[in-house]
């Protein structure tokens, strides 16, 4: 039976791979840098040094407590607790600072994601109360819930720094270039697709509660039925006919085009939204 390790032991090794991990969690090709003099030297040839002595066991293994220092500033020095303090002040407020600012900036990201929905759904709406005549009543409702439920997306979205989104599993809002300036890039299913920035990415379960919905405003906007693939850069994204279920044949072919100059000003009133706001 193999004999239980004492604490001293057990402290030992911690000590041992807590030491080894700050010396080179920020080594550069092995070459690590002392907090309080600057000296470069081999990971190997400095040390793990703590401000709170590491006596207090509460702090012992903290890593905002311990950073490299040589064997001089440790040892000799005494730690140089003074110089070694204002290098912690100093990079914890600056990494509240960038907290901040990420913060903020992710703040109106989301204020401008909101105001863009809005502005599709008013397009959307505008384009079949002009094409679509008798349709219109039944077909508005359908838009406003549309638009509701990419609200409701945009308000449980957690948008990363800068707003950019890693993972789609609960939809979110592209950030980034217009199609016309190269888009955004996805692998999906073993191909590359393309989004551009302000279109929106709807999560499974939304798109299985308002599927026909979706495809109606989408359709509306210029884009293509669900029904029709969705396929991106078809020459159905151009013009694309109304034709949601239950209502295929009730008011004719009730053709919806989007034309450039619509888009263009939609784009304009995001971009203004964008820059100005102030939320």
């Amino acid at each position: 039976m193999a004999k239980k390790p004492t604490r001293k032991t057990i402290v030992k090794k911690l000590d041992k791979l807590f030491s080894l991990y700050i010396r080179t969690r920020y080594a550069k090709n092995e070459i690590a840098e002392c907090i309080t003099c600057g000296k470069k030297a081999h990971y190997k040839k400095l040390q793990a040094g703590h401000f709170m002595s590491r006596k207090n066991y509460a702090t012992r293994w903290e890593e905002k407590n311990v950073e490299v220092q040589c064997y001089a500033c440790n040892v000799m020095r005494y730690g140089e607790q003074y110089k070694f303090g204002e290098k912690l002040k100093k990079d914890t407020e600056l990494k509240e600072a960038e907290d901040k600012l990420a913060r903020d900036f992710a703040k109106k990201e989301k204020n401008a994601a909101r105001a863009q929905a809005v502005i599709n759904g008013a397009l959307a709406i505008t384009k079949v109360l002009a094409q679509t005549g008798t349709l219109s009543p039944f077909v508005i409702p359908m838009i406003v819930a549309s638009t509701m439920a990419q609200l409701a997306v945009i308000e449980s979205q957690q948008f990363a720094k800068g707003g950019m989104i890693e993972e789609y599993a609960n939809g979110g809002m592209v950030m980034g270039r217009s199609h016309a300036q190269g888009g955004e890039k996805f692998a999906v299913g073993g191909r590359v697709v393309e989004l551009e920035g302000g279109e929106a990415v709807i999560n499974k379960r939304s798109t299985s509660m308002f599927k026909g919905q979706l495809s109606a405003m989408n359709a509306a906007g210029g884009g293509v039925k669900f029904a029709d693939g969705g396929l991106m850069n078809s020459s159905s994204f151009t013009s694309a006919r109304f034709n949601s279920s239950g209502f295929n044949q009730s008011a004719g072919s009730g053709k919806v085009v989007v034309v450039e100059s619509d888009i263009t000003n939609s784009q304009t009133k995001v971009k203004a939204i964008q820059n100005n706001a102030s939320f």
